[in-house]
């Protein structure tokens, strides 16, 4: 009987060694499929992170290119009308200058007509200068007053007295004005004289003595008055002397030279 126990006892002690040693190599074995999934799992997540990142990453960079797509596109935009709008004014200023142009080319034209057909050319008597556009004349025992604009140069060159003859050549505009085209002095046309003459000496401001075909005469030079300083005459001097008599008598210089 005694056998018996200790025969059981044997078998239930090696059974359970048999059985812990078991569960203890499945333990180890469980242990072991553990770490690499953890190690897996650990990968798959720094995996998801790094993938989240980078799409993160992509979706930053796709925005901002899409950003600056949008600013270039704009200030392309902007450029543009700013280019337009340049040009626009550039042709409003072309626009303008030609209508102006074409204003003008038309009353060049008009007054081109008004002076083919009412062209006179008459004697007139000066009487003197009304404003810096303007003298007073007698035509045909008439006051009239013409303009001088277009021969201002001529005019002044003229140094009229008053009762001077002049030839006037000139045409009445749609205004009534009379407009002078070409003046000239009818007695220099008609009496000028060139002769040299012996210097004797300056008279006053306005006229000096001469000696011309032996004579002592007076002649004016308010219309050389250059002409004459630049020479420095001393008596004695011969100069040449053109000239033309007046309706008062006076001998009037156009030109003086040595």
């Amino acid at each position: 009987m005694k056998k018996f126990i200790f025969s059981v006892s044997l078998i239930l002690f090696i059974t359970s060694v048999f059985a812990t040693a078991f569960v203890l190599s499945q333990n180890n074995y469980n242990n072991n499929d553990k770490q690499p999934m953890e190690s897996t799992t650990d990968s798959v997540t720094v995996n998801s992170d790094s993938d989240t990142t980078n799409k993160d990453t992509q979706k930053d960079v796709s925005s901002k290119s899409l950003i600056d797509d949008k600013l270039s596109e704009s200030e392309n935009n902007q450029e543009s009308t700013s280019v337009a709008s340049d040009d626009s004014s550039i042709s409003d200023s072309e626009k303008s200058s030609e209508i102006k142009d074409i204003d003008i080319q038309k009353d060049i034209i008009k007054e081109n007509l008004n002076e083919d057909k009412n062209i006179i050319t008459a004697p007139a008597e000066y009487v003197g200068q009304i404003d810096n556009n303007s003298i007073e004349v007698i035509i045909n025992k008439t006051h009239q007053s013409l303009r001088i604009e277009k021969v201002h140069n001529q005019f002044h060159n003229l140094n009229l007295d008053m009762g001077d003859t002049i030839i006037a050549k000139y045409y009445t505009n749609e205004h009534g004005q009379n407009i002078i085209l070409e003046i000239s002095n009818l007695t220099e046309d008609k009496n000028t004289i060139t002769a040299p003459a012996e210097y004797v000496g300056q008279i006053d401001n306005n006229s000096i003595e001469v000696i011309i075909n032996k004579t002592h005469q007076s002649l004016r030079i308010e219309k050389v008055h250059d002409q004459f300083h630049n020479l420095n005459l001393d008596m004695g001097d011969t100069i040449i002397a053109k000239y033309y008599t007046n309706e008062h008598g006076q001998n009037i210089i156009l030109e003086i030279s040595k």
